[in-house]
């Protein structure tokens, strides 16, 4: 049941209104309902799960979800080695839409570098995109350091945070 989150609900309305490159970092502990809130929101974007695996599995996976979104055998098909790559391909379609990558944290553990990596996905392909990427995470000390802090390379790409408390 979806309840109480319609302070955080508006937040992420209207940062999808706008029709710009749009960048929020949602975090807080765990079981407080970031992931429900994320899909009482998405009503049409890509989903992806973080997981501690094998970052080259992690990949294949997002590709899979992306070429399922956009109905993309080819894409399917093709070898892809980097987030880079499926960002690419994403900004390509010149498309609204929400991408969420839940348990952000995850992805730095695989990849200490992932940071960096994501403000070159904004940088070089998203800024100038109707995009609005979301970032999930539930270990908040990890979420600060890669995300929010004024040492992290994502620090100032944001447009919105929001730290979800308990009910």
């Amino acid at each position: 049941m979806f309840v109480n989150r319609e302070k955080e609900l508006l937040i992420l309305e209207n940062e999808y209104k706008k029709n710009e490159f749009r960048f929020l970092i949602l975090y807080g502990r765990r079981r407080v309902g970031k992931t429900t809130l994320i899909k009482h929101f998405l009503k049409d974007g890509i989903y992806f799960l973080a997981t501690v695996e094998n970052e080259a599995l992690l990949i294949e996976k997002f590709k899979n979800i992306v070429a399922d979104y956009f109905n993309d055998e080819f894409l399917r098909s093709l070898p892809i080695n980097s987030f880079e790559q499926i960002f690419q391909y994403i900004a390509k379609q010149n498309k609204k839409l929400v991408i969420v990558i839940d348990e952000f944290q995850y992805l730095a553990k695989v990849n200490p570098a992932i940071s960096s990596i994501f403000q070159k996905i904004i940088d070089e392909y998203l800024k100038d995109k109707n995009i609005f990427l979301i970032l999930c995470g539930s270990i908040i000390s990890l979420m600060y350091k890669e995300t929010l802090s004024y040492s992290s390379p994502l620090y100032g790409r944001r447009s919105a945070n929001i730290k979800l408390s308990q009910l």
